[in-house]
């Protein structure tokens, strides 16, 4: 998948906005704006299939107003929908065989009559379980433009993998005023239910583990996932994580705080939400994750990974790395890349979790 140094800043956008409102029908109208300009296509929507509260399907749109009430009359000619629940993958109209039959002649001519297109794609929303639950589409904006390429199916699926993501977060129940705590850009907690509260300062207490020979609390871990969240949220799941202390698992989800994230990332102002999902007996502690890359020798590291090495345990970003080491970020960079080649980790958060026992592990 190819995007351009212009639409990266765009795609960026859009991920950013899923992390901050809920999926409704201004967010849609936003996504449509945003991926208008990425992908060029201006027609955009949600399509949620019918449930037992509706016979029909759920449509939210940036087409235009008559676009919906044509396709809720034809929506059970709609081939695209079924060829989609057919394989549980994307479709694209002009890739599907015979799509230009007569039997498809009605759908295609009524939708036409009221908003042309040459071509669009649909990709599937899943639950966990892998229940269909709708689907996310697109189209051209005539019948003349351009049919959609792979790298614009690659592109789509990428951004309708984290909107899918953001839908299911929306179907969470919205968390009580004891689970939430509030966090400003450097992870510091500002404030903070008293259920939250309570298990947030057992973390920092307990369930310490040696890594490196320096101990590290399972808070330290939360605040390192928040912080590699902060910094770049461009892996599904990084508003998450799972953490074990004390015979309990919890799980926690970030959320970014107002709309424009920028005006408060200075110190000791509301930047972003975390929240109590879940909290849970257990018999025994989860594995520990292993090395990727497994090691047969030591694994050996300079001493200026090792210094990198430190600042990730104590939840530093590049920029702050680089800052106390007298060094630009792109050195730092540089580094972190090599540690994660020399163990086979793609995160942080792997990273931290994941570091063989100190025997394992030598400075040149």
């Amino acid at each position: 998948m190819y995007i351009s140094q212009e639409k990266t800043i765009l795609v960026h956008d859009l991920i950013d906005v899923l992390y901050i409102d809920p999926i409704n029908e201004s967010m849609i109208q936003l996504l449509a704006q945003k991926t208008a300009l990425i992908l060029e296509s201006p027609y955009f929507a949600l399509l949620l299939f019918p449930t037992e509260k509706s016979s029909i399907p759920l449509l939210l749109s940036s087409n235009p107003p008559e676009f919906i009430p044509a396709y809720n009359s034809v929506y059970k000619e709609d081939f695209l929908t079924e060829t989609l629940v057919n394989t549980g993958k994307e479709c694209v109209l002009s890739r599907i065989p015979g799509w230009k039959d007569a039997q498809h002649k009605n759908f295609l001519q009524t939708l036409g009559s009221v908003r042309p297109s040459s071509d669009g794609i649909y990709v599937p929303i899943k639950s966990p379980n892998g229940v269909l639950l709708g689907l996310w589409a697109i189209a051209r904006a005539s019948g003349t433009s351009p049919v959609f390429t792979d790298n614009e199916l690659d592109t789509f699926r990428f951004l309708t993998d984290f909107m899918s993501n953001a839908y299911l977060r929306s179907l969470r129940s919205i968390p009580k005023p004891e689970d939430v705590a509030f966090l400003d850009f450097e992870g510091n907690i500002l404030q903070a239910g008293d259920r939250i509260k309570d298990i947030l300062k057992n973390f920092s207490v307990y369930g310490k583990r040696c890594i490196q020979g320096k101990e590290v609390s399972p808070l330290c871990r939360l605040i390192t996932r928040y912080k590699h969240f902060e910094d770049s949220p461009w892996e599904i799941g990084m508003d998450e994580v799972e953490i074990y202390c004390q015979g309990k698992f919890y799980a926690f989800a970030f959320q970014l705080f107002g709309n424009d994230t920028t005006s408060v990332k200075k110190k000791g102002l509301p930047y972003a939400l975390v929240s109590l999902l879940q909290e849970s007996q257990v018999d025994t502690a989860p594995e520990t994750p292993k090395l990727a890359v497994e090691a047969t020798s030591p694994i050996e590291f300079t001493k200026r990974e090792q210094e990198v090495l430190e600042g990730i345990y104590r939840g530093l970003m590049n920029k702050e790395i680089a800052y106390e080491l007298g060094v630009d970020e792109s050195t730092i960079k540089r580094h972190t890349h090599n540690i994660f080649e020399k163990t086979g980790f793609n995160s942080r958060v792997e990273l931290i979790l994941g570091m063989p026992s100190p025997s394992q592990i030598n400075f040149s």
